[in-house]
């Protein structure tokens, strides 16, 4: 069973209208179950260059993307595919830049009372162990500068902190983190950082959660920016799972 649709319980998809950001080739929600679109951060076949002969991402399982994210934001494509029922979004919300427009634009194309469903890795049992949990300050200075992409000191902060974890492991408590290794030379990160000084996006988890402070920080979001949202469930990291699951509803 993919652990994954934890995140849709209770959630009467069959006929409604969904929106799932970032399926690539495991969609949560298939096109049979109702009005159901994908959106990506780039196009169909952008997708099938990047993961050219990666055994994991079969070409042939790529969804076909219906919004191009790279072409047009959400809201704007709200017009056409939505208002939604639903939004899913499995392993997204760590990525995203700025993490208060997302939401805005999430609450701007769900229908009153829908529900925002998310996937959410647990940083504690994932290669972002050994990195800073996110804090509101964190997320008010990516709204303050717009972002677009990760900060260059998010990206050096990724590529320096993050390690190659063994979830088992440190569920079991043997004190793994002690053996864990790099998964970047120091000496690549000089390239990382004239990379971005030339306008590239370097993709990170811009953003570091576990399930006991992530709805305390979601509502502190919420109030300071006045985004109708409300935490429902949340189901914690289960035994020897490296993700937890989550459900905001737009008030």
């Amino acid at each position: 069973m993919d652990l994954r649709h934890t995140a849709l319980n209770g959630l009467n998809l069959k006929g409604k209208a969904i929106l799932e950001i970032g399926p690539l080739n495991r969609p949560l929600v298939p096109r049979s179950v109702g009005k159901v679109y994908y959106a990506d951060h780039c196009s169909t076949e952008d997708l099938k260059k990047k993961y050219h002969g990666n055994p994991d991402v079969p070409e042939q399982d790529i969804c076909s993307v219906d919004i191009n994210l790279l072409e047009r934001t959400l809201p704007d494509a709200g017009k056409d595919f939505g208002p939604f029922d639903f939004v899913v979004a499995s392993h997204v919300i760590e990525h995203v830049p700025n993490l208060v427009g997302w939401l805005r634009d999430i609450h701007a194309v769900l229908q009153n009372g829908g529900v925002l469903a998310l996937v959410i890795p647990d940083k504690r049992y994932t290669f972002d162990f050994f990195r800073r949990d996110t804090e509101a300050w964190m997320i008010d200075e990516a709204e303050a500068e717009q972002r677009w992409r990760p900060s260059l000191r998010q990206v050096i902060d990724h590529f320096t902190n993050i390690v190659h974890a063994d979830c088992g492991a440190l569920w079991s408590n043997v004190g793994a983190s002690s053996n864990f290794r790099p998964q970047i030379a120091a000496e690549a990160i000089e390239g990382l950082i004239a990379q971005y000084q030339a306008g590239k996006y370097i993709d990170t988890h811009c953003w570091m959660f576990r399930p006991d402070s992530f709805k305390p920080l979601l509502e502190e979001v919420f109030r300071r920016y006045q985004i109708g949202f409300k935490v429902g469930r949340i189901v914690p990291t289960p035994f020897n799972q490296l993700e937890f699951y989550s459900q905001l509803t737009k008030i």
